[in-house]
């Protein structure tokens, strides 16, 4: 059992999945700590300014759309209520993970904040960004 527990500890120190925290998933920067294998915590970032996103749940459609304070982006509507978005944020990390496409994100890094970036409502991403 010693064994196996070392075996265990190494094999998640030496994977390089879990070094990654941050990652674009459609249209929106998501962060999130690692505790064992799991991703925790997903929060969504606005990709232009880097402020966190605030949600509005829409029950007449059922619906979340994230929006930014600053500069009043908003993102989705994505189906179902922000917990259920969290989940589907969750699902996807796990599936980069799996598949190694997180590689391809690019790691850790905050969203580059341009001058050219316009401050008016950005066009509503969809889930199949």
């Amino acid at each position: 059992i010693t064994l196996f527990l070392l075996w265990t500890q190494f094999q998640e120190r030496s994977q390089p999945w879990n070094s990654w925290n941050r990652g674009v998933i459609f249209g929106i920067q998501w962060r999130w700590h690692w505790q064992g294998r799991r991703a925790r915590e997903p929060s969504p970032y606005c990709p232009s300014d880097n402020t966190r996103l605030v949600y509005h749940f829409r029950p007449e459609f059922r619906d979340v759309i994230y929006r930014c304070e600053t500069c009043h982006s908003e993102y989705g509507p994505f189906a179902g209520d922000h917990s259920y978005v969290i989940s589907m944020i969750g699902r996807q990390i796990e599936r980069r993970c799996l598949d190694g496409s997180w590689r391809d994100q690019p790691n850790n890094k905050p969203a580059e904040v341009s001058a050219n970036t316009p401050h008016s409502k950005q066009p509503v991403a969809s889930v199949a960004d």
